[in-house]
């Protein structure tokens, strides 16, 4: 029992149980009669007995006394936690010599003081230490039964008393006040007096700071309300203010905007600022000062403080207001430009900006190549590195149709218009600010390279016999030393996106759409040129192409090849080498997802219409899907040296001729004077 006890963890409840167990024990053994009687004789013996008289050992019977005595001049001590050995069981009986016939109820009487002390709560504490003791009763009753039922090595002789004792133990330790702990007696009677005494001691701070002690109210701190802004704004009606903007407060952008206006020219308010004429003005003789923007740059001082625009989306903003003001004159007062502001700029994004600017009409979702010649038009003559094309007319306008065909060529597709989102999600404002940063045109690559547009129109107007800006089939076969199939020539002109739509010509290809079939052709990586060779090869417009479809194209292919005598393959041993490249889901048709995502659609493409590529992959080792340039811009960079080599060529034919004709001149002028 001791050693269980041992093991036990420091509960409070445990270890109040265990007390009281262990004082029921050491009650329930000196109650017996036999036990009584027995250290009555003893004591009585020793006050009469000499020195070298043998002491009486304890009853050994287990039904009397569990314990063995066994001759030592040392009281055998326990202490909860400790081992024992079986020398441990026996006990002196010399060592008691010096006790009273009172011991025993001294000593009880000691114990229970102790324990009341221990267990005991004092009385300021409220209802939680009544319940307290309340539980404390009903477990020591529920263990002292289980305990009297295990205990078979205990007699109990009186069963009646035992039980008259027990309830009154549990009175006197309810009701009596606390009293102050007694000093530990050191020699105690037997082994359970001893063990009671030592776990008494050694758990007093442990009662007291768990039973006595009240909880801690836990307080609650209440936490600081977070405001969540809105994220989300039904039917794109945006509150809040733009990112583009320094300060989300429109204070600030007021504020802003009226300390600018102070610093401009200004005039009496009695005088008209556009016309300079006085204005007659009988009610109020006194004037103020009315202040007002006269000239771009003003304009834009404004702007760059309130947004980090790019430069030409400023001058397109410019004349924005100009025309939605209805002003004939460079003259915007204050009040006009903050209406103006805060109506058609204020907490809008770029893209929409210039989507705002550009469209015809306030309800049209869309812009279209007409749309954006104003954009055009504005870089031209406001852009440092066109400087050139002021005095050409003829090569601005191709210009201009040049970089808004490359425009929708980057952003819409194969759509032929273009909405905000297409503007947004292809980055088309960061590439108007590059135009601030680098002034040298031919840079932009994307868009505005000059040296691009100088080899696009090249190459249409080698084809282009008559010049009328349009080529039909037989001029369009001429292309890359007549290469293409003539199923996928006709197939280009009938897939025209802008020849219909602008001049309603049939059966010809305008320049526009010569611009998009070359940046196709040339550049077979871009998803623009997958999606236009797709639709196609495509003849059904079924959305796949078909095994039917490919062998149709390849036959042509294959007859060019016959005819140089090249032996080439035939379309079932390409099937499986195609196949192997683009891996579609479904091995009889190939989806537009499955060439995108393959990256082999060029090779593709190249095998069903274009000879001269063909021939080229095959002639290569490997193919190389990654490269630093774009086919496209490796391709520009070719050809413009190219004709750069070229035209320096004439002008030295040129320059001999001359020298020649010089010469000749000079012959005949000298044969004259002879």
């Amino acid at each position: 029992m001791f050693n269980s006890f041992q093991e036990r963890q420091p509960n409070t409840d445990n270890i109040i149980s265990a007390k009281l167990k262990l004082n029921e024990f050491f009650l329930t053994y000196l109650s017996q009669t036999e036990t009584t009687q027995y250290i009555h004789d003893l004591l009585n013996g020793l006050n009469n007995s000499t020195p070298n008289s043998t002491p009486t050992k304890l009853p050994t019977s287990p039904s009397t006394s569990p314990y063995k005595a066994h001759p030592s001049d040392e009281p055998v001590v326990f202490s909860l936690g400790e081992p024992t050995t079986p020398n441990d069981n026996i006990q002196e009986i010399d060592s008691l010599q010096n006790l009273q016939p009172d011991f025993t109820k001294s000593l009880n009487k000691e114990i229970v003081n102790n324990e009341e002390q221990k267990i005991r709560i004092e009385e300021p504490q409220h209802q939680a230490e009544l319940l307290t003791q309340e539980k404390i009763e009903q477990n020591f009753v529920d263990e002292t039964n289980k305990q009297t039922n295990e205990q078979d090595n205990v007699k109990v002789v009186e069963p009646k008393e035992q039980e008259k004792r027990q309830e009154q133990k549990i009175e006197s330790v309810v009701m009596e006040q606390p009293q102050q702990p007694k000093p530990k007696v050191e020699t105690i009677e037997n082994e359970q007096d001893k063990i009671m005494v030592d776990t008494i001691n050694t758990t007093n701070n442990t009662v007291n700071s768990n039973e006595c002690t009240p909880p801690p109210q836990k307080i609650e701190q209440q936490q600081p309300t977070i405001k969540i802004p809105q994220f989300y704004f039904p039917n794109n009606k945006k509150i809040t203010t733009s990112p583009n903007v320094n300060n989300d407060s429109f204070e600030f952008g007021l504020s802003t905007i009226k300390h600018n206006f102070e610093l401009f020219k200004g005039q009496p308010e009695s005088v008209d600022p556009i016309t300079n004429n006085v204005i007659n003005n009988n009610t109020n003789n006194c004037t103020t000062t009315t202040h007002y923007i006269t000239s771009f740059d003003e304009f834009e001082t404004i702007i760059k403080e309130l947004y980090t625009f790019p430069r030409i989306l400023n001058r397109l903003l410019f004349i924005y207001t100009l025309r939605t003001l209805r002003l004939n004159d460079i003259c915007i007062t204050e009040d006009k430009f903050v209406e103006f502001w805060k109506n058609h700029i204020y907490g809008k994004e770029p893209e929409e900006l210039l989507f705002n600017i550009l469209r015809k009409s306030e309800d049209s979702k869309y812009l279209y190549y007409e749309d954006f010649f104003l954009f055009s038009k504005t870089l031209i003559d406001f852009h440092p590195g066109l400087e050139f094309l002021s005095n050409t007319p003829e090569f601005q306008d191709r210009y201009q149709e040049t970089i808004i065909i490359r425009i929708f060529y980057g952003t819409c597709r194969n759509k032929g218009r273009i909405t905000v989102k297409d503007l947004k999600s292809n980055n088309f404002i960061r590439s108007l600010s590059l135009l601030d940063a680098e002034p040298d045109i031919n840079k932009h690559l994307e868009y505005f390279s000059y040296e691009h547009f100088y080899v696009i129109y090249c190459k249409f107007w080698e084809l282009d016999i008559d010049h009328d800006l349009f080529i039909d089939a037989n001029d369009l076969a001429k292309y890359g030393s007549c290469s293409l199939t003539p199923l996928i020539i006709d197939r280009i002109i009938i897939n025209a996106i802008f020849t219909k739509t602008l001049f309603g010509v049939k059966n010809k290809l305008s320049y526009q759409d010569f611009v998009w079939f070359i940046l196709s052709e040339e550049d077979k990586t871009s998803e623009t040129s997958i999606e236009f060779w797709f639709s196609c090869v495509d003849i059904d417009s079924d959305g796949f192409l078909s095994l039917y479809e490919m062998d149709t194209f390849y036959k042509e292919q294959k007859q060019r090849l016959d005819y140089l005598n090249l032996d080439p393959p035939v379309f079932k041993d390409l099937l499986c080498q195609i196949l192997d490249m683009v891996k579609p889901d479904a091995i009889e048709k190939i989806t537009l997802l499955d060439l995108k995502s393959s990256k082999m659609a060029g090779y593709l493409f190249n095998i069903l219409f274009n000879i001269n590529k063909f021939l080229q992959q095959e002639s290569k080792e490997s193919i190389t899907c990654d490269q630093p340039m774009s086919d496209w811009n490796r391709f520009a960079l070719q050809e413009y040296e190219r004709a750069l080599a070229e035209e320096s060529l004439s002008y030295q034919e040129d320059d001999e001729d001359d020298d020649e004709e010089d010469d000749d001149d000079e012959d005949d002028r000298r044969m004259h004077i002879e």
